[in-house]
């Protein structure tokens, strides 16, 4: 995964909206801490460094069809991962997740498991500011879309 990662680039990564606004919900519940900051500095330097994927008109449909085909399966999912694997599929692109519970009920979502045993948190990343920094490995996360992302491509980005 580390060299997948280290082999795209930079503006073939995005997270996706929903992803920040899971984290931003996440980080205002903890108490204010040394924790809190470190965490909020984290996430601002994330947001500094990785491209998002908007949520455009083709994700929202994304979203109508994937939510409504896995309720007629009765196989639905948070709302929020629906979101995110609406905006993988509307891009085209490769969700890198450790949600595979979730994300694997997603018809045609291509998906990269970030818990295999290759994958180095903190070895990668878009800039040299995060290396050396060995993160917890979350539980359901990370969330990001691995092109083909490019404008031309018809993606849409904002940067921090």
């Amino acid at each position: 995964m580390v060299e997948r990662l280290a082999a795209t680039a930079p503006a073939d990564v995005a997270i996706p909206q929903p992803v920040l606004a899971e984290i931003a919900f996440g980080l205002a519940r903890l108490p204010r801490s040394k924790r809190r900051a470190a965490l909020q500095a984290r996430f601002d330097l994330v947001c500094a460094e990785i491209l998002r994927a908007e949520w455009t008109d083709a994700v929202s449909q994304t979203f109508g069809r994937v939510t409504a085909t896995l309720e007629r399966r009765g196989t639905r999912i948070e709302d929020f991962d629906a979101a995110i694997a609406a905006h993988a599929l509307a891009l085209d692109a490769t969700l890198v997740t450790a949600n595979l519970d979730h994300m694997t009920r997603v018809p045609g979502l291509r998906i990269e498991d970030c818990r295999c045993s290759s994958v180095k948190y903190a070895r990668y990343s878009p800039s040299s500011r995060l290396a050396g920094r060995a993160p917890r490995r979350p539980r359901c996360g990370p969330y990001l879309c691995i092109g083909p992302l490019s404008v031309s491509a018809g993606a849409s980005f904002t940067q921090g």
